[in-house]
């Protein structure tokens, strides 16, 4: 899941960054909204739970994770298009839909806080995680290798 939210961010960036592109050429900044919140909630925030997933993958196993994948994903493209459709005056069908799907990304923000807080960062105490086995490794071996 990590590397899925990843690629995503990646995509939410160049998204992101070629609207800003273009309204610099264009000289029309009217869809400033659009292009930050293509930026913070697509790039930055799946950015950094892609990032969270990757050191703690005990994290990205649960239910709550897919919820927090699935929500965000689905909420973040229509809620973009419904700010779109707010400042660019249609705000009779942009609103509504921005107050639905804010609520789903919302949700799928709330599944991944859950999960964090629920589960622990970054793993609970006792449990190892794949690529730290040579980190335990050195340690034990450095222990035994200097007794108190």
């Amino acid at each position: 899941m990590s590397r899925r939210l990843l690629q995503i961010a990646v995509v939410y960036w160049v998204l992101g960054v070629s609207w800003g592109i273009y309204m610099g050429a264009t000289e029309n900044f009217t869809d400033v909204p659009v292009h930050a919140h293509l930026n913070l909630l697509g790039w930055v925030s799946l950015g950094l739970c892609g990032l969270i997933y990757a050191k703690a993958p005990h994290l990205e196993r649960s239910l709550l994770a897919k919820a927090h994948f699935w929500l965000h994903n689905l909420g973040l493209p229509p809620l973009m298009a419904a700010v779109w459709l707010v400042i660019n005056g249609h705000p009779e069908i942009g609103g509504p839909m921005a107050g639905i799907f804010s609520v789903v990304m919302g949700l799928g923000v709330l599944s991944f806080a859950v999960n964090l807080w629920l589960k622990g960062f970054p793993l609970p105490a006792g449990e190892t995680q794949s690529d730290d086995v040579a980190a335990a490794s050195m340690r034990s071996m450095s222990a035994s290798l200097n007794p108190k």
